[in-house]
């Protein structure tokens, strides 16, 4: 996109909101994209439903919702596929994005899905935990989110050193990684290492409720494999979500996406990036203090040089008035 600061035209809102869908579909036009959700036919709160739908211009205007958060995504979907998808099934789609720019009081850019192509299809089951699904996301976005960077660097500004505790697996041995990647900043923080059973649902809420109390952050840190079950357990994503203290998450792998390292404050693909993290920071707060000490002496030694071509100005004019007399 072209730096329109840099030429001399003055944009109205509108022409400004046009020129940045024209460029939003540029980046995304003609790619194909897989996508997947709960189909509503929003025709089915209407007397027309099915194939009576108001058709505009050869496409229905449907929605995709989100099996997890329950977002909605608008969905233009041509005569052809109507007919073969059912109301609340879930599908995966194939299909391409369009804008569309909403003038009004508010400018607004919005998106919808053009679907060409059903990759797949299912009964959507568990409506049950889709509910539940949704309150814990509903609740995760009223909920303050804290700010776990600054936490940290506040803590270290003001001189303390960070209490985290950390629950590990009673077997796990993915402390050694969290260490290993410490190297040697190991000491700016008071890590509490706490074991836990990750099997038992009742004592991780146990462990995290005590953390609370004598921590300023803790985190959750395990290893991939089997078991992993339990972080997506409603229970522990709400006890998550009412904790009074940052909590980080560092469960499994990339590809594990756990329901609790979704809702943390801050997740880690894996232990080693977590403790790659810590020494981030410190080792950048260790920069920052070199950097402001070298800008205080700099200070210091132009005000010190500043004195001493004073008092040699001061002594240069008594010896001039004293030889003049």
């Amino acid at each position: 996109m072209e730096n329109l600061a840099e030429n001399n035209a003055q944009y109205t809102p509108s022409g400004l909101a046009r020129i940045y869908a024209q460029t939003v579909a540029q980046d995304i036009r003609g790619k194909m994209v897989p996508i997947r959700g709960i189909y509503s036919d929003k025709s089915k709160y209407s007397k027309r439903s099915g194939r009576d739908a108001i058709c505009y211009g050869g496409f229905y205007y449907d929605v995709l919702v989100d099996e997890k958060t329950g977002d909605e995504l608008t969905l233009k979907i041509p005569k052809n596929l109507k007919s073969r998808i059912i109301d609340g099934n879930v599908y995966a789609f194939r299909g391409n994005i369009e804008n569309k720019l909403k003038k009004g009081r508010d400018i607004a850019l919005s998106f919808l899905f053009v679907p060409d192509q059903i990759l797949s299809e299912a009964t959507f089951q568990d409506t049950t935990r889709h509910q539940n699904e949704v309150k814990v996301y509903e609740k995760k976005r009223a909920r303050t989110e804290y700010d776990v960077d600054r936490a940290l660097r506040q803590f270290f500004h003001n001189g303390k050193r960070p209490r985290i505790s950390i629950l590990y697996g009673n077997n796990g041995i993915v402390d050694a990684d969290v260490k290993s990647a410490l190297r040697g900043v190991e000491n700016a923080y008071l890590l509490i290492d706490t074991r836990v059973s990750f099997a038992n649902e009742d004592e991780i809420i146990r462990a995290i409720k005590k953390a609370e109390v004598r921590s300023d952050i803790v985190a959750i840190v395990r290893g991939g494999g089997s078991g992993l079950e339990v972080f997506d357990s409603f229970d522990l994503a709400n006890m998550v979500l009412d904790t009074r203290i940052p909590v980080i998450a560092a469960i499994g792998h990339d590809e594990d996406d756990t329901l609790v390292k979704q809702i943390a404050d801050k997740a880690f693909s894996t232990p080693t990036a977590f403790g790659n993290y810590l020494r981030e920071i410190a080792l950048g707060i260790e920069g920052d203090r070199k950097i402001e000490e070298e800008v205080n002496n700099n200070i210091l030694n132009q005000s010190n040089w500043g004195l001493v071509c004073g008092i040699a100005v001061t002594a240069i004019i008594f010896f001039l008035l004293f030889w003049k007399n």
